[in-house]
């Protein structure tokens, strides 16, 4: 594992160029790595500008920002526990720093609240997301949940359009985001609901008439094909991937539901046909699969919660792993189990690549503080090295990373986190979430 360096003492200001750059090789080759830079871009009161951020950030051409607050917002309603039912926010740099500007604020009625998962921009600058309750519906006690789109609407705001409401047996409680595929259809995932309650994958098609029409194409049995399905990702021949949080084979190691696994859909004249890839089992070999991600040769890369060496609890402290696509199969690769303390613990949220194929995510708890940690894990010399690029103090840095990171062009890495921020904020200790950039 790499360890950080925190800062250059100021007696290291007379050294040369040249034994500097000899000291970085030295510090390559045994492992160690220079410290990054956290800048914290906006710190969330918990009043109307939101409240404990869960969802990962998105990234427009013009490098602004956007995303979404679970809670927060005007709280004037009876929805969301008094709490606000969530934001959808702007982040734009200036010549000063950085404007936020609220987009949306949920209600909790058949609007929507509590969103969870990340947003999606098309080619105008629309977004698209969904939220975890909300809508009209006589299936769950606060609705099932809807798919919402934001359109600029030329009066310097936006619009909100419900695209579809869910009503339970057709899906109930998203908690990831929507994806495009190339003719402007719409996939994702529900938590919840289906025929046996263990979620669904849909696909939303425009109708022609301007408005938009649902087809489930899996429904989870939480059996061996899965349940409780997290974030899709699309392949180049519109093939869809992703995880499920439970289901696979119950062997008792993680819960009674299974460990979880990794699925393909593929449309076929008759259908869409679920193939599972992989099935976790827990400890060693990881459990509880978060999002995914994919490179050039179609190899996935992942993160489990829990499974690895069983130094956090019963479970494991998590996993990152990869999987290799060849013409025999998948063969799964474990990349890194993660240990906890300075190493980091709980992955929530999908790995991130770069153009070089090095891996970036962030772990919910972990690091000196134990509320979690920015790391990198890089391929050199035939094994895969752990670098913690900031570790999260829950105090004005932020604390408890439940979400991924995105990178700009120039290689600065943005996240939120669910806590830290301004003290008194929220809590009495922490503080109601931040955005971060950790610059190269």
């Amino acid at each position: 594992m790499k360890s950080p360096i925190l800062a250059k003492s100021p007696a290291c200001a007379g050294i040369s160029v040249g034994i500097l750059a000899m000291l970085a090789a030295i510090l390559t080759l045994t492992g160690i790595s220079l410290a990054q830079t956290e800048d914290v871009r906006y710190s969330f009161t918990g009043g109307n500008d939101g409240d404990g951020p869960q969802s990962s950030l998105i990234l427009d051409s013009a490098g602004n920002l956007y995303g979404t607050t679970t809670f927060g917002g005007p709280t004037n309603t009876r929805y969301c526990g008094g709490n606000g039912c969530g934001v959808v926010f702007e982040l734009s740099p200036n010549a000063s720093g950085w404007t936020y500007t609220v987009l949306y604020a949920f209600t909790g009625g058949v609007d929507g609240g509590e969103p969870y998962g990340s947003l999606t921009l098309d080619s105008t600058g629309n977004l698209y997301g969904t939220t975890s309750l909300g809508g009209k519906s006589a299936y769950c006690s606060n609705g099932c949940g809807v798919v919402f789109e934001l359109a600029r609407n030329g009066s310097d705001g936006w619009t909100e359009t419900i695209l579809h409401t869910f009503h339970q047996l057709d899906g109930a409680v998203p908690q990831a985001g929507v994806i495009f595929d190339n003719s402007g259809n719409l996939y994702g995932t529900t938590y919840f609901g289906g025929t046996l309650g263990n979620g669904v994958v849909f696909k939303l098609s425009p109708d022609g008439a301007g408005g938009w029409k649902e087809s489930v194409l899996h429904m989870f049995t939480l059996g061996a094909d899965g349940g409780w399905p997290n974030s899709l990702i699309m392949d180049a021949s519109g093939n869809l991937y992703g995880t499920t949080y439970y289901g696979g084979y119950n062997l008792g190691r993680c819960t009674s539901y299974g460990c979880g696994v990794v699925f393909r859909l593929v449309s076929t004249t008759v259908g869409w046909k679920e193939r599972v890839l992989y099935t976790f089992r827990g400890l060693g070999d990881g459990g509880n699969p978060s999002g995914l991600a994919v490179d050039a040769l179609g190899n996935l890369y992942g993160t489990t919660l829990n499974g690895g060496d069983r130094h956090c609890n019963t479970y494991g402290c998590g996993t990152a792993f990869k999987l290799i696509h060849s013409t025999s199969g998948w063969t799964r690769s474990l990349l890194h189990a993660f240990a906890g303390g300075s190493d980091g613990a709980f992955t929530s949220a999908g790995p991130t690549l770069d153009s070089r194929g090095n891996i970036f995510g962030a772990t919910e708890n972990g690091g000196t503080a134990g509320t979690g940690v920015l790391f990198e894990l890089s391929f050199s010399g035939g094994v895969w090295d752990e670098t913690i690029l900031h570790t999260f103090t829950n105090g004005t840095d932020g604390g408890y990373p439940f979400s991924g990171v995105v990178l700009d062009g120039s290689g600065n890495i943005f996240g939120q986190t669910n806590s830290g921020g301004i003290p008194g904020d929220c809590s009495a200790v922490a503080g109601c979430g931040v955005v971060y950039e950790v610059t190269p």
